[in-house]
This record gives C-alpha cells, sequence and structure tokens, in this order.
C-alpha cells in the first residue's frame, strides 16, 4: 500500500507517508519555497511533492511535481527535469490516465468526496477504481 498524503501546510506531514503533496494555491512562489523547505527540512522518509508548480520544486530540491489534469503533459516536464525526479498526474477519467504517458504516477480522483477541498464533481467510487 503506498500512504499518499496532501497537505496544505496547516496539517502536519506524516511520518508515515510515501509521498507528501504540499498543496496550497493561496501562497506566492516565495511562501510554497519556504514551506517546501521547511517540509524538507523534517527529514521524512516521504517524497516531498510540490503541487502544480515545477520551479518551485526544482528550486527547492523536491523530490517532484503533482500535475493537475490537462496541465503541461509529463513527457514536456521530463525533458528539463533532473533524473529521478517523480511526476504525479491528477487523473479523473480513463482518458486522462491515457494522457498521463511520462508520469511516475496517475492519481485517479475523486474517489470518494474530499476532506481537504470542496469538490463539485461526483466521487468516482471503488467501482470506477
Amino acid at each position: 500500500m503506498i500512504r499518499y498524503q496532501i497537505t496544505d501546510g496547516s496539517i502536519a506531514p506524516s511520518p508515515d507517508a510515501d509521498f507528501i503533496q504540499i498543496r496550497n494555491a493561496a501562497l506566492n512562489a516565495r511562501e510554497l519555497s519556504a514551506l517546501v523547505r521547511a517540509v524538507l527540512g523534517l527529514g521524512l522518509r516521504g517524497a516531498v511533492l510540490v503541487n502544480d508548480r515545477l520551479d518551485v520544486a526544482l528550486a527547492t530540491g523536491a523530490a517532484g511535481v503533482h500535475l493537475r489534469s490537462h496541465a503541461i503533459s509529463p513527457l514536456e516536464v521530463r525533458r528539463v527535469v533532473p533524473a529521478g525526479f517523480l511526476i504525479t498526474v491528477a487523473c479523473h477519467c480513463a482518458a486522462d490516465v491515457l494522457a498521463a504517458e511520462g508520469a511516475d504516477y496517475a492519481l485517479l480522483s475523486p474517489i470518494f468526496a474530499p476532506l481537504s477541498k470542496s469538490d463539485d464533481r461526483m466521487p468516482l467510487g471503488l467501482e470506477e477504481l
């Protein structure tokens, strides 16, 4: 089982998470960079990913980036990132998963109603997964 935590910084990163995705659209690049560096400084075992900000992920030395669906192609991102850089992509249907070529992980969501943000989409449920 992979443990994937999403946090805006108000919830402490879990020491048991395999991936820690930092998502906080309200922060500017400097503030987000400071948050990412603070999480990296905790020395947790989980790979730290920055939501939708490749520039911040690269500048801070994060393990990778999480891309929104229909954002830049993971194949394009691969051209400018170092070896071993992780790319995850949000996917909301089968077509999104197919378009995620080049990503390390395609994350299908929402399976359940999200707890961390409001979402007008109906949860896909376990059967769709």
